[in-house]
């Protein structure tokens, strides 16, 4: 058997361990690096409070919670209409296709105008009351005014805008100047026996009101709101096929029916369509013809107003999927 060597330790071989005193000028240095716990940690923290991702290997990721949060941006914001010709374009398949939301717009069209009537005006000469109500039962009914108002007021409910434009009955557009001579002659002749044998007061008996209410379609109408004045711009933008029928030179055949109607536009709108594809709308009533916006909801600085399905949208389209 091979020899081992063995030493023996005494007492004295054993170092006794000092202790090191620390003096006010030998201070340990006490390093700024994060240990490698600390930067795991820090890296998790700051993954999950952005909402990201933390990888703990190559083949997992842990998720953390998104603390962001925006109505407008939600995750089914594509889904939603982006602009006011698709949200008006989901008004009409709702109505449509929604039997609750029809039938509300309905409701709100008709019951209010269902108990709607004219009546005489009340006063002291009967002959006056009578004389204005037979006038505007006249117009009323040139203008087919109750089931006008129907549409007007289904408009409004449903996209929350109504252009209305208020057509006047020009009787001078089809006479020449000695057939309106006559005519204004003839009727201060009917004003003043009116007012001698009646006691009634008609200054223009030759005015006849207005000639019919027109909806405009709300997609081919501009309003701009002009700051710091209450005056506000509308416009009329024609569809293409319009446009080409107002500003084309071309001779029309003489069967054609719109021949007439082609002949009545002025040169002005013409001219006006020609440069700008658009036709600007008085809407001060006191001069005539004239286009009146009905808005819903519609805050003073805002243009246009506000559909009451709207705020139906989001559980429409949930429940629609």
């Amino acid at each position: 058997m091979p020899k081992r060597r063995v030493r023996v330790v005494t007492a004295q071989d054993v170092a006794k361990p000092q202790r090191e005193v620390i003096s006010v000028d030998k201070n340990p240095k006490v390093s700024n690096n994060l240990t490698d716990n600390e930067k795991r940690a820090r890296r998790y923290a700051t993954a999950t409070s952005m909402g990201g991702f933390s990888f703990r290997n190559a083949d997992t990721m842990d998720s953390g919670t998104s603390q962001f949060y925006s109505p407008q941006l939600s995750t089914d914001f594509l889904e939603k209409p982006q602009n006011l010709r698709e949200r008006r374009a989901f008004y009409r398949f709702f109505y449509n296709t929604n039997e609750i939301i029809g039938q509300a717009i309905d409701i709100h069209s008709t019951l209010p105008l269902s108990k709607l009537r004219l009546v005489p005006p009340k006063g002291k000469n009967k002959h006056m009351n009578e004389y204005v109500y037979k006038y505007f039962t006249g117009m009323c009914e040139d203008m087919r005014l109750f089931k006008t108002l129907i549409e007007i007021t289904h408009e409004y409910y449903l996209f929350g805008n109504a252009f209305i434009f208020a057509e006047e009955d020009d009787w001078k557009e089809h006479c020449e100047d000695a057939q309106i001579a006559t005519k204004k002659e003839e009727a201060k002749q009917r004003s003043e026996l009116l007012k001698d044998k009646f006691g009634i007061t008609d200054k223009d008996p030759l005015f006849k009101g207005w000639k019919k209410l027109l909806i405009l379609p709300p997609d081919q109408v501009r309003v701009s709101k002009l700051p710091l004045t209450d005056e506000v711009a509308i416009e009329y933008m024609p569809d293409p096929e319009t446009r080409k029928f107002l500003t084309s030179d071309v001779p029309l055949d003489p069967t054609d029916p719109s021949r007439k109607l082609n002949h009545s536009i002025s040169n002005e709108l013409r001219e006006k369509v020609r440069q700008s594809g658009v036709i600007p709308l008085d809407t001060n009533p006191n001069t005539g013809s004239h286009v009146y916006h009905l808005a819903r909801k519609k805050s003073q600085y805002e243009p246009l107003g506000v559909s009451i399905v709207e705020r139906c949208i989001n559980t429409l389209i949930l429940m629609d999927k």
